[in-house]
């Protein structure tokens, strides 16, 4: 793997991984909670961050087919079962997919759903912010749930 393309991947494991301890210990119930009306739960949280990443990884950086629907990222129906499975099936596809990318990807225009034509390394910049921007959001809810 690219040098460059392993630090981007490294740094969105690693925000993803702390994003799916949140969830840890907890079952259906707990997952499905929100602090407050309009606020997200913690399913809805792993959920999007999870179909960000899929789609600028997979998508936007290495070309995959992907079909866009926001609306379903933040329908709370996921089980904890269904949001580790997840979580699994995706860490392994962008593993293998990033090992193969060439480096030459990072400064190709990609298409990105919301930045428009923008270099390979500019979405994986933005999915990692996007993913730990998501981590803080979870830790919190957590940390309420846990309060109550």
């Amino acid at each position: 793997m690219d040098s460059e393309i392993a630090m981007f991947h490294g740094a969105l494991d690693e925000s993803l991984k702390m994003l799916m301890r949140t969830i840890e210990g907890l079952d259906d119930q707990d997952i499905h909670w929100r602090p407050v009306e309009g606020a997200n739960s913690l399913a809805v949280v792993v959920k999007h961050t999870l179909a960000n990443a899929e789609r600028n990884v997979m998508n936007s950086f290495l070309g995959e087919p992907y079909a866009y629907d926001r609306p379903e990222e933040f329908r709370d129906t996921e089980s904890m079962g269904e949001l580790l499975d997840a979580w699994a099936a995706l860490r392994q596809r962008m593993a293998k997919g990033l090992e193969t990318a060439p480096a030459e990807r990072l400064s190709e225009l990609c298409s990105h759903a919301r930045m428009g034509m923008v270099p390979g390394r500019a979405v994986l910049l933005q999915v990692c912010r996007h993913a730990a921007e998501h981590v803080g959001e979870a830790r919190l809810t957590r940390q309420l749930l846990d309060a109550k």
